[in-house]
């Protein structure tokens, strides 16, 4: 097993490690991060490959039980005997040792002195000559290492320098600093990692048979592979054991456990390591078990008093069972071996250590959750608990949540459950809190409910009330606005009765907020109504325009057109005097929802501009991706598709942002790339948007990434889909009170469902809108009930009629501007002119919504409009002089081809593929066959289409 003979399974990274010397050694260093499980050979990696690489190797470690800042650099300048001073303002000055420097002495000094004077005493180390710092341990280093790694390489750039940072793979979890760092060397262009994995079988046998010096069996490469989990320590463990015990005996197939013999351990290494130590003195056994209860890193003063034998840890130190990390501390060569010995040790002599190191760190004063571990295992729970306690309060105060809610949670367990005092719920209120505040939501509702099904908290109000707004605010995150909002108003409720009003007012609107998420606009309103009430009573500015806003908000909604903008006006005063930029922008936010309520989208997207303006100067960034994400809609229906889809973008790109603006960017997103024909692009951002909305209970978002779906549907010719999406969004309505939100799909419902006869689903367009219509002071749900009724007259057969209906509507569009909504009517007037007779002006407003259509980018609505004029253009030139039909009734070439197959029978699918040409082509085909032949049904014109000869 000697460490000369060259790595096994490792011959990629040891060429990878040759290729980085020579580049250090070119003046192309760098930083290089090793990684991999304990065991897996990292230290014997870097070890050879250092060994002839020309470089000075300096050494520091992270320790996991240390929080001094920059603390293996530290160590690297001390080590070499180069003291680590720090000038005016220093630690030194104000009587720290920089040794010993903690995380707030640090902030109390200059950071950038502090870097500054370490940096100078690290230039001194490393001297002329090509250096190399191997920092140790990185998964417990402090967070300023890892910030200052790049910092450092940099510094060294003029320099033959490498920093090889080291760290264990399985325990870099969540936002570990070591994540951050990797992040930072990509930014920089610094980055380069070596990982180690467990060995395979392959790797497994080339390495038992090195360390056994005989081929092993594939029976014996089976076992170990399992029992090591292919660890190359773990491996030489087991190899070194079996060897020992002379369990091994040659055969043909190679090495393997002699006949009859039983492997004399169970399950894992741990057994393995057990029986190693069953060669070591009493003495040294006993420090061992004292060293395994006191924890991952080892004091030896500590240890030794409890254990008082110099010999005992000398052995062990020998033994290479424990590694002096610096003078005086320690650690086990590996975590398995503190587990397997932990497991041996009797619980009544675990409590009997525990005890004892309680005691030894209380004297001490050592971190506060050290010593209720020992108190714990000592079998003092109260002490334990109260221990516990006192690091949770610490914790939750400087807002070290995460922290604070593992802790609450141990002091938590230590707690009879039927123990039902102040305290207690004190801890599991400040525990829901940490809990909701790290995103355990799960816990989070289980601590909220304790509270109010407790009888002692029944009698607090207060703790009732905060524990009602804590579970409304849980369900609200997961999506559960239905659930929530009770919760809010119970909270109201009891604030009011308290005489809380300010308190009472923010929960008013909490729960109304739910509710307009719902469309559930009339409790919405209940809910601001009180809000303003009790706004009005403390008369203060910034309540009183939060709420006044929210009303207005309210009211659009509900289409109030003549109450809706006085209020407005009111809060946006109310939000100048409170001087509070937040509620102004708010305030600014309610006013853009206003003019957007009532189509007036030009000044709906100023008004979300100076609301998102007022956010980036106060650095509310979050709020000001609600307001990005709202104004992106109101800038498609102006019909400034382009800066739409470059406002959702900047929305949808940014790694912070709340999941409300992404469905609505994502929702806007969609439906922009449908009506441009970019399907995929189109189908993926809509069933996002599809899927939160459902995430969050965003209710109105669906009318918009439905429609999307819908028109997507419609382009690749399936009409099931289609239909289906549009009889989705009418259910969506018939749950809701929503009065603007569908509007938009109803034009394209109505046309398809005309176009296709389908009478029951085009009736309940004009139902939907003319139930809005009779509540709506907003005129665009107007001009759409125009226009469906101009579907519903073509559909009877009344174009004429028709006609008149979308005059009226085109005529109500162009009023409030609305480009794609006027592309609709003059396509389907145009139309039905035609069909009238009246040639000219068809065609006049056909061209006119080409050009709208082409000018907005909509690529397929353009060529469909294409179709009907070169279509009306074919029947133009085959008509008779006299204004009489010909024999074939005017039909292009390819209209008579479709006729000839829709006469035999065919589906118009069928018909694609025949004619070579797309579904959604044959469907406009058909649309107009059935128009000229003036059939409803294809039976009808089929029966006709024999008629006159054409099949």
């Amino acid at each position: 097993m000697t460490s000369h003979k060259p790595l096994i399974g490792r011959e990629k990274q040891v060429d990878e490690f040759e290729e980085i010397f020579a580049s250090a050694l070119r003046g192309e260093g760098g930083a290089v991060l090793v990684s991999g499980e304990e065991g897996c050979g990292k230290s014997r990696l870097i070890r050879d490959g250092l060994e002839e690489s020309g470089f000075r190797v300096l050494v520091g470690r992270s320790y996991s039980q240390s929080n001094v800042p920059f603390q293996p650099f530290i160590e690297i300048a001390e080590k070499s005997g180069v003291p680590f001073s720090f000038g005016e303002g220093s630690a030194r000055q104000s009587g720290s040792d920089p040794k010993v420097m903690t995380v707030e002495r640090l902030e109390d000094c200059d950071l950038r002195a502090y870097e500054s004077a370490l940096l100078e005493s690290l230039r001194e180390v490393a001297g002329e000559g090509p250096t190399c710092l191997l920092l140790e341990d990185l998964q417990w280093s402090d967070h300023a290492t890892c910030d200052w790694i790049p910092c450092v390489v940099e510094a060294f750039a003029d320099q033959t320098f490498l920093l090889i940072g080291v760290y264990r793979s399985e325990e870099i979890q969540g936002k570990h600093s070591v994540r951050r760092l990797r992040n930072e060397l990509k930014r920089r262009g610094l980055y380069r990692e070596i990982e180690l994995t467990a060995f395979g079988p392959k790797e497994t046998d080339a390495l038992i048979e090195r360390l056994l010096g005989v081929a092993p069996s594939r029976s014996l490469i089976r076992i170990i592979q399992q029992r090591t989990r292919g660890i190359p320590l773990f491996i030489e463990e087991f190899c070194d054991l079996l060897e020992s015990k002379k369990l091994l005996i040659e055969t043909p197939q190679g090495l393997s456990l002699g006949e009859g013999a039983e492997l004399p351990m169970p399950e894992g290494v741990r057994d393995a390591i057990m029986m190693k130590l069953g060669t070591l003195s009493d003495r040294s056994r006993a420090m061992i078990e004292a060293a395994a209860v006191y924890g991952d890193s080892l004091d030896f003063e500590n240890l030794l008093a409890v254990e008082d034998s110099v010999e005992a840890l000398d052995e062990l130190l020998q033994s290479g069972l424990l590694i002096e990390s610096e003078s005086g501390k320690g650690k086990f060569r590996h975590a398995l071996l503190r587990e397997a010995i932990l497991e041996e040790i009797p619980w009544t002599h675990k409590r009997i250590l525990h005890q004892r190191f309680s005691k030894t760190l209380v004297n001490q004063n050592s971190p506060s959750d050290v010593v209720a571990h020992h108190l714990l295992g000592a079998g003092e729970r109260e002490a334990a608990r109260a221990v516990f306690l006192e690091s949770a309060d610490r914790a939750y105060e400087i807002g070290a949540f995460g922290d604070s809610l593992v802790l609450y949670r141990q002091a938590l367990d230590l707690w009879d459950a039927e123990t039902d005092s102040d305290r207690r719920l004190e801890a599991v209120q400040r525990l829901a809190q940490s809990a909701q505040l790290t995103g355990q939501l799960e816990e989070a509702k289980k601590a909220w409910r304790e509270i109010l099904e407790s009888d002692t908290a029944s009698l607090d109000l207060e703790r009732v009330a905060q524990a009602n707004k804590g579970l409304a605010t849980t369900l609200a995150l997961e999506g559960r606005a239905e659930q929530a909002a009770p919760y809010h108003r119970e909270a109201a409720r009891l604030f009011e009765e308290m005489g809380d009003k300010a308190s009472a007012t923010l929960e008013w609107l909490e729960s109304c907020g739910l509710a307009t998420l719902q469309a559930r606009y009339t409790q919405a309103l209940a809910d601001a109504d009180r809000a303003k009430e009790l706004a009005t009573e403390t008369r203060d500015d910034n309540l009183l325009a939060l709420a006044i806003g929210s009303r207005a908000f309210v009211l659009a909604l509900k289409g109030d057109r003549e109450e809706a903008y006085p209020e407005i006006d009111t809060a946006f005063q109310h939000a100048i005097r409170s001087e509070n930029p937040q509620t102004l922008a708010n305030v600014y936010q309610r006013l853009a929802y206003v003019h957007n309520y009532f189509a007036d989208y030009s000044e709906a997207t100023k008004h979300f501009r100076s609301a998102a303006d007022i956010c980036h100067r106060n650095d509310l960034e979050g709020q000001a991706e609600f307001c990005m994400g709202c104004m992106a809609f109101a800038v498609m229906k102006t019909g400034d598709w382009k800066e739409a889809a470059r406002i959702c973008r900047e929305v949808l790109n940014s790694e912070d942002g709340d999941t409300f603006p992404r469905t609505v960017a994502a929702g806007t997103a969609g439906v922009i790339a449908a009506l441009r024909g970019e399907k995929r692009k189109a189908r993926k951002l809509l069933e996002e948007s599809d899927t939160l909305s459902h995430q969050i209970g965003l209710h109105v978002m669906p009318f918009y990434s439905r429609w999307g779906l819908a028109l997507l549907a419609e382009e690749e010719g399936r009409d099931d889909s289609a239909r289906e999406h549009y009889q989705k969004i009418f259910e969506i309505w018939e749950n809701s009170e929503d009065r603007y939100d569908v509007v938009s799909s109803l034009y394209t419902a109505s046309t398809y469902f005309s176009q296709r006869g389908l009478k029951k689903d085009l009736d309940r367009c004009v139902h939907i809108l003319g139930e809005i219509v009779s509540v709506s002071g907003n005129p665009e749900p107007l001009a759409a009930f125009a226009f469906v009724q101009g579907e519903k007259a073509l559909a009877e057969d009344h174009p004429d009629e028709a006609a008149k209906h979308f005059i009226q509507a085109l005529e109500r569009i162009e009023r409030m501007n609305l480009p794609l909504e006027s592309v609709f009517a003059s396509t389907r007037l145009g139309q039905t002119l035609l069909q009238t007779g009246d040639r000219e002006k068809g065609r006049e407003h056909l061209k006119r919504a080409l050009q709208s259509a082409k000018k907005l980018g909509a690529r397929p609505l353009a060529s469909r409009i294409q179709t009907l004029l070169e279509d009306r253009k074919g029947a133009t030139a085959s008509s008779s002089s006299d204004g009489n039909p010909k024999s074939d009734l005017g039909l292009t070439r390819r209209q008579k081809e479709v006729a000839k197959l829709l006469a035999v029978g065919l589906t118009n699918k069928e018909i694609a593929n025949q004619l070579f040409i797309s579904t959604r082509t044959v469907d406009m085909h058909v649309g107009h066959l059935l128009d000229r032949l003036d059939c409803r049904t294809r039976t009808e014109a089929a029966k006709k289409l024999v008629e006159v000869g054409l099949a």
